[in-house]
């Protein structure tokens, strides 16, 4: 590797070996991209190449000669190659780790500039380390977070997506980030090689921040944007809020055995998630007659209104419910508007 001037001097005198040997080192400079993992910009010229060897990628200095431009890596093939974009657009295929990172889907309702606890998560995915909340600006299509100074916002990527390799993360804003619970914060572009199948946190602090990017590779690409229901689908592996709004369960009871109910959600990451029942009571329409089998013909009984105190037990993909012992009947329970539980698998 050589980051040798290439500017031959022209001051005499110039003996013939002095001249020989600057030749060759000029030469070899220009033969290896002015190889070497120090930035060569003060002996470079416009659209002249740099092998940087420190982050392993080519660069190509501007017209303007005022900066590098990222070409690709530096052992690209043709059949492995790191591009910026594919026809001018974004590349295809699912490449960021990062779920929600425009921060478009907020499915706990979170409140801008509402005052948290330490691990609360806020829009979807992404939890915070202190009291102090973030904000966000209002619409969804464009949306920016402001983090504040001591505040650190999380999104851990499961181990499952996070094979071995090297990585960088991208983003736009004032916020640094980085790959990793510890180490210094840095702006975009941060790289770093991980050994693979681990629950990897990514964190940012103080800052404005959109647009988070996780991807394999040494070379950021544009923000992969993806459908708004591709994103939510996404996030409800973690977290799910489920409408009681209408009919979830039929099921039926011998005399005097305890009604039960089944609540279907979506593949968890565990299989055993945190449910957190409806704060309002519901109303159970009972179809049948009490005190006889079921006969879906029989008249629709007045609700049995505030069924509290209801267990919530998961089964796989779905929650059961128990509540107070009755006659046979079949049943659904109606919530009212708004209720929702909540199926909490976040890492």
């Amino acid at each position: 590797m050589t980051q040798e001037a290439i500017q031959i001097t022209e001051t005499p005198p110039l003996p013939g070996l002095k001249l020989v040997q600057d030749l060759n080192k000029a030469l070899q400079a220009l033969g290896t991209d002015f190889a070497g993992p120090d930035d060569p910009a003060a002996l470079a010229g416009p659209f002249m190449t740099w092998a940087d060897t420190g982050n392993m990628l080519l660069k190509r200095r501007n017209e303007a000669n005022t900066e590098w431009i990222v070409e690709r890596g530096l052992f690209d093939t043709p059949t492995n190659q790191n591009v910026l974009s594919l026809n001018g657009g974004q590349l295809a295929g699912l490449r960021n780790k990062i779920i929600n990172g425009a921060f478009r889907v907020n499915e706990r309702a979170y409140v801008s500039g509402t005052a948290t606890t330490a691990g609360q998560y806020t829009l979807d995915r992404w939890k915070v380390s202190t009291t102090a909340g973030i904000t966000y600006s209002a619409s969804a299509q464009d949306r920016t977070v402001t983090i504040p100074s001591g505040q650190t916002l999380t999104q851990v990527v499961e181990s499952y997506d996070v094979p071995p390799g090297e990585y960088v993360l991208s983003w736009e804003g004032t916020a640094q980030g980085r790959i990793g619970d510890s180490g210094a914060f840095a702006s975009s572009g941060v790289t770093k090689t991980l050994a693979g199948f681990a629950d990897t946190p990514v964190q940012f602090t103080n800052g404005t921040l959109k647009n988070v990017q996780l991807e394999q590779g040494v070379i950021a690409t544009p923000f992969e944007t993806l459908p708004v229901h591709l994103t939510s689908a996404l996030c409800k592996r973690y977290f799910e809020r489920v409408s009681m709004q209408t009919i979830y369960g039929w099921t039926y009871s011998a005399n005097g055995d305890t009604r039960t109910g089944m609540l279907s959600y979506t593949d968890k990451r565990t299989a055993s998630p945190t449910i957190t029942p409806a704060t309002i009571a519901l109303s159970l329409f009972v179809v049948g007659d009490n005190g006889s089998n079921v006969n879906l013909n029989g008249d629709v009984s007045s609700p049995v209104t505030n069924q509290t105190g209801v267990a919530w037990t998961t089964q796989g993909n779905y929650a059961s419910i128990a509540g107070a012992v009755g006659n046979s009947f079949v049943y659904s329970w109606i919530a009212r508007p708004q209720t929702s539980v909540f199926i909490d698998a976040e890492i």
